[in-house]
């Protein structure tokens, strides 16, 4: 399950949704998925600490939860081994 509750996904650029299919495949081989964060305007990007320049804001960067990423990793090199 991809769970993207609250996150601003519209003006997410195209490029990105090479990141979201990579969610996708580990989604299907049974992983929970958290977006944090997505597509941020300034003043949201300040309140979360986020940097002046931040991908964020043009739509360029996806932040997913640190326990999804510990699977990811294993996941992924499977997905290259095969």
């Amino acid at each position: 399950m991809i769970i993207k509750k609250g996150v601003k996904m519209a003006g997410l650029q195209p490029q990105m949704q090479i990141a979201l299919d990579f969610l996708e495949i580990l989604q299907t081989n049974g992983l929970c998925i958290l977006i944090t964060s997505a597509v941020r305007d300034e003043e949201t990007n300040t309140k979360v600490g986020g940097h002046p320049l931040s991908k964020h804001l043009t739509g360029h960067a996806i932040d997913v939860s640190k326990k999804m990423l510990a699977g990811a990793h294993t996941v992924a090199a499977d997905i290259r081994a095969n």
